[in-house]
């Protein structure tokens, strides 16, 4: 642990979080990576393309990370080994360490941490879902992240990137270009996330409409479903259940 708050300290991570990290009590996915997985800090996360550190690791070798440079430093984010994004979901150490402590001693023993950030997401500070804080520094920083992604021809990066400048964007900025990315074959199920994280029932109309109209996948019709019944439960009628299976 003094290794991991030393490294924290040389990048310039405020005092508050290190406290914060310093007094966490420890348990199950939330435990310190550096205890038993110190050779992770011989280099950045993310095959170096990308300035992460490890804080927690879980027992699948996924990991809660905080970005060391860059316009997202000093923000928590979570990387997971078969589902890359990258983007920030908390602005610092403590906020997130807030919401890790709501988790019971026996949720925090198993849980995955792309549950954890879909079901406390009200807890956590991005994505900047109705009724979150907004911090004027945050459209700085996203501007920040679009020159970066326009400056690289990375397409791995410039994904990191484009998930990074989501988070940031506020729900009621964001809604018109999910709905563009929905009409996009390669966006399908970026589109169809964003509007799950961002609950945009103003999409329902929209999502059923493709449902029924357009020849999809089994699993892009299932995943289609099953948004529309998050968002709306109840609003598939029973005759349309029995058509959409075929």
């Amino acid at each position: 642990m003094d290794y991991l708050l030393g490294k924290l300290q040389q990048i310039g991570v405020p005092e508050s979080d290190i406290d914060a990290l310093r007094y966490f009590r420890q348990r199950g996915v939330f435990t310190f990576a550096d205890e038993n997985y110190p050779d992770r800090f011989s280099e950045d996360m993310s095959d170096g393309k990308i300035p992460l550190i490890p804080l927690f690791r879980d027992w699948d070798s996924n990991y809660v990370c905080v970005y060391t440079d860059g316009p997202l430093k000093g923000m928590v984010c979570i990387e997971i080994h078969d589902m890359r994004d990258l983007a920030p979901v908390s602005r610092t150490i403590k906020n997130f360490l807030n919401a890790a402590n709501r988790l019971s001693d026996e949720d925090a023993e198993y849980c995955y941490y792309y549950d954890f950030v879909r079901d406390y997401q009200d807890d956590l500070d991005f994505p900047l879902t109705e009724g979150k804080y907004i911090d004027p520094a945050d459209k700085e920083r996203r501007e920040r992240l679009i020159e970066m992604y326009n400056e690289t021809d990375d397409k791995e990066i410039r994904s990191d990137l484009q998930n990074s400048i989501y988070a940031l964007t506020p729900k009621d900025e964001l809604e018109d270009t999910v709905l563009v990315l929905l009409e996009k074959k390669e966006y399908f199920y970026k589109a169809i996330d964003l509007i799950d994280r961002y609950r945009y029932t103003s999409a329902v109309e929209k999502l059923i409409t493709i449902l029924e109209q357009s020849r999809l996948p089994a699993s892009q019709r299932s995943r289609l479903r099953w948004s529309i019944n998050q968002l709306a439960p109840g609003r598939l009628p029973r005759k349309a259940w029995w058509q959409f299976w075929k």
